[in-house]
């Protein structure tokens, strides 16, 4: 359709006024509906920012209570190990001095046998025994008669030792009489060092 003229002026069609406004009302219901958008959409992400905060703090929270707990239970396991050790120590130290003594014993046997003569094993105090290098047999020291006195206190204090004899190692390995030793510490259970007329020593 070709436009009409008014007295020299080009004045368009109506069906041309109507598109040109519509396709301006368009554009700007288009603008006006992408800003909405954009301002959701910047809500949106707002609200996302502010919860991933959240998280983040909860999960810092949660960091600290697993920490606490953490110490707690560390705590716990230090004192308990500690009562413990404290109760098995002296345990360990009885033990100790039972297999030196029985193994002192076990020496002195042996030298009586290589030396063929008598040893003599004497308690003097709850802590000390003197070894007698008998080489007369008599029983008793004389001049040139090796002594030797050990005193387990030394290795192993608060051990205390009581005997029920002298023990007396023959040559043949034997021993006069049967002898029992009897090893404690405060707090602690016993231990026994039993020696044989065979002259087999054994700790229990």
């Amino acid at each position: 359709m070709r436009p009409r003229r008014w007295a020299g002026t080009e004045v368009a069609s109506p069906l041309l006024l109507i598109t040109t406004l519509a396709g301006a009302l368009g554009s700007r219901k288009e603008t006006i509906i992408h800003g909405m958008v954009f301002r959701r959409h910047s809500t949106i992400a707002a609200s996302g920012a502010r919860r991933r905060g959240g998280c983040r703090a909860q999960r810092g929270g949660t960091t600290v209570v697993e920490l606490l707990a953490t110490v707690a239970v560390l705590g716990t396991f230090v004192g308990t190990t500690m009562l413990t050790s404290s109760q098995v120590r002296p345990l360990y130290i009885v033990r100790g001095a039972a297999r030196q003594v029985a193994a002192d014993l076990q020496k002195t046997r042996m030298s009586a046998v290589t030396e063929n003569n008598r040893y003599l094993v004497q308690f003097t105090s709850n802590h000390t025994d003197t070894i007698l290098d008998d080489n007369n047999n008599d029983g008793t020291a004389e001049t040139g008669e090796g002594v030797r006195t050990v005193d387990i206190d030394l290795d192993w204090s608060g051990v205390s030792m009581s005997s029920t004899g002298t023990i007396t190692f023959l040559p043949n390995g034997t021993v006069v009489a049967p002898v029992t030793l009897t090893l404690q510490k405060a707090g602690t259970a016993a231990k026994t060092i039993t020696i044989s007329q065979a002259g087999s020593i054994r700790v229990q």
